[in-house]
C-alpha cells in the first residue's frame, strides 16, 4: 500500500555555465507494508506530474542555452566561475 502527499521540493538544474536550484510540486510516495509500518528508514521517494517534468525540462533548456536572465525569476541561479 503506498500514501501519496503533495509537497514542494527543491531541484537542481545543471548547466555548463550555471546551475539552478527551483522549488516545484512532487508527490511524496511512503511505501507501507500491510501493519502500517514504514518500510526502512530510507529518504521518502518523489513523482512528478507530466506539468512538472514539462516544467524541469523548460528550465533545463534555459540554463542550457545559458539565459540567466529567463532563470532569475524561476530560482535560484548560480553562475559557474571560468578559471
Amino acid at each position: 500500500m503506498s500514501n501519496r502527499v503533495q509537497e514542494q521540493i527543491e531541484q537542481w538544474i545543471h548547466a555548463e555555465t550555471c546551475v539552478v536550484r527551483v522549488r516545484v510540486p512532487a508527490y511524496r510516495i511512503d511505501v507501507m507494508t500491510d501493519d502500517d509500518s514504514h518500510v526502512g528508514d530510507e529518504e521518502p521517494e518523489h513523482a512528478f506530474t507530466p506539468e512538472t517534468v514539462a516544467h524541469l525540462e523548460r528550465v533545463q533548456a534555459l540554463a542550457d542555452a545559458g539565459d540567466i536572465d529567463a532563470l532569475m525569476p524561476l530560482g535560484d541561479v548560480f553562475v559557474r566561475r571560468v578559471s
